[in-house]
């Protein structure tokens, strides 16, 4: 009994190298994917991610905020504008706004905290992902320590970070 060679169906066809999307010819560079061939525009617009400040397509480096990508250059605050660096303080507020630091603190926060009574804060707070820039001290060394304790909440939140 001989052997078998089991072979990708793209290379038994008269012409194997057709982007399984649009059919065209592919030359040079192609992509492969769960056995189907794709030109470049295809394989980025069926597989690809796209910026969440943008919606173009990601090929590049990416900043990434929760479970967001963006371009670099559009990582940036919604409310003054400025790029945000990676290392910068920044807060991305109901899975929608981001803000530099500073912003964060002035337009989000500083508001609310005028608004409200200390015993409501807590449970009025927006969901957020937020980046804290922490120098490291004289020694090189970083680390802080965070408690919250309510006795009218039900959530008693203590959080440290130590190198």
């Amino acid at each position: 009994m001989g052997s078998y060679l089991s072979v990708p169906a793209y290379f038994t066809s008269r012409d194997p190298f057709r982007c399984s999307e649009c059919q065209e010819s592919l030359t040079n560079w192609y992509y492969e994917k769960d056995g189907k061939l794709y030109c470049h525009k295809d394989y980025w617009a069926k597989f690809g991610e796209f910026c969440h400040g943008c919606s173009l397509l990601m090929t590049g480096p990416a900043m990434v905020a929760g479970e967001f990508k963006y371009h670099p250059e559009c990582f940036a605050c919604m409310s003054c504008k400025v790029i945000i660096e990676d290392g910068d303080a920044y807060a991305l507020v109901q899975h929608a706004t981001l803000y530099c630091g500073k912003c964060h603190n002035e337009v989000v926060l500083a508001p609310m905290f005028e608004r409200l009574s200390t015993e409501s804060v807590q449970d009025q707070l927006p969901y957020s992902v937020t980046l804290i820039y922490m120098p490291a001290t004289p020694e090189c060394r970083r680390g802080f320590s965070v408690s919250v304790e309510s006795a009218s909440s039900n959530y008693a939140t203590t959080v440290q970070v130590k190198e």
